[in-house]
């Protein structure tokens, strides 16, 4: 026996389209137009600002007019329960923003698809220098650039002879061997390297080729 459904599914979804609560709003800003505490309500836990023009800038508390309000000056968010909020900006020509108000809601841009959009992380090699060093059967200090970043060596050794490396008092019995026709990558922060790298052979006079090459974020 077939029974008549007490709840027909269309009922069913014009309820919960009236009873679900707002998730998430998204509010554009003219800038242009001066703001003091001006108010809007929303009941959420997170806010991002999507989009604000380059130099522009917006002020807004939480809750009440007179909190200590926060400056938003690029695609910034915060997490926090929040039931309304107060704008507060200066005139800026042309300047606008666009704002995301969440409910559990959040906006993640982790891919833009304009590469040159200052929102994209571009590391740049911008630092690059061979050197060929004269190593001898003492130790040699290897030349490095002078720069505070993260710096990337490659050494390669076409002497014919093992190279040895390591401090200022390397030998032979304890030097890291540098073998004939083999690469050496290292990695290495001089904020963090209080010595240098130094490098010898056995016997003779031999050149030392490596590679040194910065990147800036």
């Amino acid at each position: 026996m077939d029974y008549p459904d007490l709840y027909p599914p269309q009922s069913v979804f014009d309820y919960l389209r009236t009873k679900k609560p707002l998730t998430y709003k998204l509010v554009p800003l003219d800038l242009s137009v001066v703001r003091d505490s001006i108010p809007e309500s929303f009941q959420g836990n997170f806010i991002q600002i999507l989009s604000i023009t380059k130099g522009a800038s917006i002020q807004i508390a939480f809750n009440e007019f007179d909190r200590d309000k926060i400056t938003f000056t690029d695609v910034q968010h915060k997490f926090g329960l929040y039931q309304k909020v107060f704008y507060t900006n200066t005139a800026q020509a042309g300047a606008s923003c666009l704002i995301f108000f969440g409910l559990n809601e959040f906006y993640i841009p982790f891919f833009k698809s304009d590469i040159t959009s200052d929102l994209i992380i571009k590391p740049k090699i911008d630092l690059v220098k061979q050197y060929a060093l004269t190593v001898g059967n003492t130790p040699t200090l290897l030349t490095m650039p002078a720069t505070s970043r993260p710096v990337k060596v490659v050494m390669y050794n076409n002497t014919g002879k093992t190279i040895y490396l390591g401090d200022s008092s390397v030998s032979v019995a304890d030097g890291y061997p540098l073998f004939d026709g083999q690469n050496l990558p290292l990695d290495f922060h001089p904020h963090y390297l209080s010595a240098g790298i130094y490098a010898r052979v056995s016997s003779g006079s031999y050149t030392l080729n490596y590679l040194v090459f910065a990147t800036e974020i």
